[in-house]
C-alpha cells in the first residue's frame, strides 16, 4: 500500500518528494521501503529588449542552454530575431527529455515624427520637385493637414492628404523663388496631435 492509501502495483509522482510503500505476503509479514524523488525541473526564460521601435529588431534568447528548442514561429534556434510586435512562445526539451514552456510579449512603439525637408526645386527634373512631410514610421496618420504661405500669408498651398505635396505652383502658375512658411498638423496612431512649423525655400 502507498502513502496514499494506493493499492495499485505503480505509483505515479508529480513533485519531488520521498515516497513510501509498505507490503504484505501471504503470510501476514509487512515490510516498509522509502524512496526519494528529485524531479527534475525545466525553467526556460526568455530574455531580449521586448520594447521596440518602428524599424528596428530584438534578438530573444534564453539564459539557459537545453537539447532542443521549438519557437512559435516554427524556428529551433537557441536565439530568434524578431521585428513585429506579438506573443513569442518558446517550447524547450531537455536532456531529460522534460518540456517546459516560456513566453514574451514584444511592443513595437512609434516615432511620433514626421520628415519635412527645408527647400525644394520644382523644375520637373525628377529630383525634389514636390514639397511635403513624411512619416518615419511610413505608416497612415488619422489626421493629416498642410498649409503653405507666402511671405505675405497668402495661402499657397494646402492639403489633408500626406501623400499629396505642393508642386511650387499657385493657381496654375509657376510660384516665384524664395521662402514659404508651412504649418503642419498630424494625428499619429496614439492619438497625440503634434504641430510643425518653419520654412522652406522654394529654388529653381
Amino acid at each position: 500500500m502507498w502513502q496514499n492509501a494506493s493499492t495499485d502495483t505503480s505509483f505515479t509522482v508529480t513533485q519531488s518528494g520521498t515516497y513510501a510503500v509498505t507490503v504484505s505476503n501471504a503470510i501476514g509479514c509487512n515490510a516498509v521501503d522509502t524512496i526519494l524523488v528529485d524531479m527534475a525541473t525545466v525553467t526556460p526564460d526568455i530574455t531580449g529588449n521586448l520594447n521596440i521601435f518602428y524599424g528596428e529588431n530584438t534578438i530573444l534568447s534564453l539564459t539557459s542552454p537545453f537539447d532542443t528548442y521549438l519557437w512559435s514561429n516554427s524556428q529551433t534556434t537557441p536565439t530568434i530575431t524578431v521585428d513585429t510586435s506579438g506573443v513569442y512562445t518558446v517550447t524547450v526539451t531537455d536532456e531529460n527529455d522534460c518540456t517546459a514552456t516560456d513566453q514574451v510579449t514584444i511592443t513595437l512603439q512609434y516615432i511620433e515624427d514626421l520628415l519635412i525637408v527645408n527647400a525644394f526645386s520644382p523644375n520637373n527634373d525628377g529630383i525634389n520637385d514636390i514639397f511635403g512631410a513624411k512619416n518615419v514610421n511610413n505608416n497612415t496618420l488619422p489626421s493629416y493637414s498642410m498649409v503653405v504661405y507666402n511671405r505675405w500669408g497668402n495661402k499657397m498651398f494646402e492639403t489633408k492628404q500626406i501623400s499629396e505635396g505642393w508642386d511650387g505652383k499657385y493657381k496654375g502658375f509657376d510660384a516665384e523663388m524664395g521662402v514659404y512658411a508651412y504649418y503642419v498638423t498630424a494625428t499619429f496612431a496614439s492619438g497625440k496631435e503634434k504641430i510643425f512649423k518653419g520654412n522652406v525655400s522654394l529654388i529653381r
